[in-house]
């Protein structure tokens, strides 16, 4: 294949998954994910079922992917080059002001997708599977007095309620969230306190 087809199969590629995934977050503020069908998903994004299929199994794996797209888009999946006692402010930073700055279409995106429903599920699913990851990949990690599985569900819990309380509640502000953050878990990213 010549370089100029390999560029327009990715650019085509792209702009694809940014069509579904725009289609799939618009579906999803006017229903739930358990009722947005692959049909009415490809009318949205403007492709035939079998192009949807050529990329995705299921929509649930296009909700996933969405997930993988809205952390690359706060760049969360760059945890690596913060400094690992810096990691957890900065990147809670980058998720509150995503959410700030989205409140209105995520507050749409609630109102149709329960808390035990599919949507957030998917979600749960992600932020445990991104957390393990960057507590199997911090430098002290070693130093854990505890199983790797408890501290990424201890992050991930501790993070998603004090996200929860600032979505549900718009007069906390991001130093005072941060602060949570800090007291709730910034001790484990602390050196000293594992030496």
């Amino acid at each position: 294949m010549k370089l100029d087809q390999i560029n327009r199969s990715r650019n085509f590629s792209r702009r694809l998954l940014h069509d579904f995934t725009k289609a799939l977050i618009d579906l999803l503020q006017k229903k739930s994910l358990e009722e947005i069908t692959v049909g009415e998903l490809c009318a949205k994004a403007n492709y035939p079922r079998s192009t949807f299929y050529n990329y995705f199994e299921d929509i649930y794996v296009l909700m996933d992917y969405c997930w993988e797209s809205i952390a690359e888009s706060m760049q969360i999946t760059d945890f690596q080059s913060i400094r690992h006692d810096e990691r957890t402010l900065l990147l809670f930073s980058r998720v509150y002001d995503y959410i700030d700055s989205h409140r209105d279409s995520i507050e749409k995106l609630l109102k149709h997708n329960v808390t035990d429903g599919a949507m957030l599920q998917s979600l749960d699913r992600y932020i445990r599977k991104l957390v393990y990851r960057m507590v199997t990949e911090c430098p002290l990690s070693y130093k854990f007095p505890l199983p790797y599985d408890l501290v990424a569900r201890h992050y991930s819990n501790t993070v998603q309620m004090v996200l929860s309380a600032c979505l549900l509640n718009d007069q906390i502000s991001k130093t005072e969230a941060s602060s949570y953050i800090d007291y709730l878990l910034g001790t484990l990213e602390k050196e000293n306190k594992h030496e």
